[in-house]
């Protein structure tokens, strides 16, 4: 079995495997230490945060199994103004690949930014429409942002872009850079967050 490690901070956490953590610059502290980096983590967090969530409402069980299989629980919400609304909850990249399983047109696009939260906070693997996936990797214990799926053939193309490439237990591997948006913007321009052609079925 792998051995894996969680480290909790205020609003996230971080799985390493074990040799994984061992090579990272993670260190043991005092106590007095862990509790004033622990508060200065804390006192940057924001008092409060915006975020849009969508619900999927009404008649669900006739579609549940082209629902997400994420989350499965049921919301019931009320809005400031009084309006009431109970359905399930899907992010802005499920509900992407629910209209395509639905069979509906779909003008929904994600922006770099939003695609970049999702990956790197959420944890969410994001599938584009050729067959890539964009995902969360951990790589010497720093969090990357990851295209999944390139060939050979596709990664001059891909650093054009902006992507660069590592050899990672003799295996290339294609990031994004996670700080600069502009390659993330170049690729999602070619090959928008969407499910790929081909791949609707259950």
């Amino acid at each position: 079995p792998i051995r894996r490690i969680k480290l909790l901070r205020p609003m996230t956490y971080d799985l390493f495997e074990l040799g994984e953590f061992n090579m990272s610059n993670w260190q043991e502290v005092d106590d007095t230490t862990f509790e004033q980096v622990w508060q200065a983590e804390v006192d940057a967090v924001p008092e409060f945060t915006t975020s849009k969530i969508t619900l999927i409402c009404g008649l669900l069980l006739p579609i549940w199994d082209r629902l997400p299989a994420e989350n499965m629980r049921i919301y019931r919400l009320q809005t400031e103004d009084g309006e009431r609304a109970i359905g399930r909850l899907v992010s802005q990249e499920q509900l992407i690949n629910v209209y395509a399983r639905l069979g509906l047109d779909n003008d929904i696009q994600m922006e770099p930014d939003e695609v970049l939260r999702a990956v790197m906070e959420t944890r969410a693997t994001l599938n584009l429409v050729n067959g890539f996936q964009l995902r969360r990797s951990l790589v010497m214990g720093q969090p990357r942002l990851e295209v999944i799926g390139a060939t050979g053939a596709m990664l001059a193309e891909l650093k054009t872009m902006g992507c660069f490439t590592e050899v990672i237990q003799w295996k290339t591997r294609v990031f994004l850079p996670s700080e600069n948006t502009d390659a993330l913007t170049a690729l999602l321009a070619r090959f928008p967050v969407g499910i790929a052609v081909g791949d609707t079925a259950q």
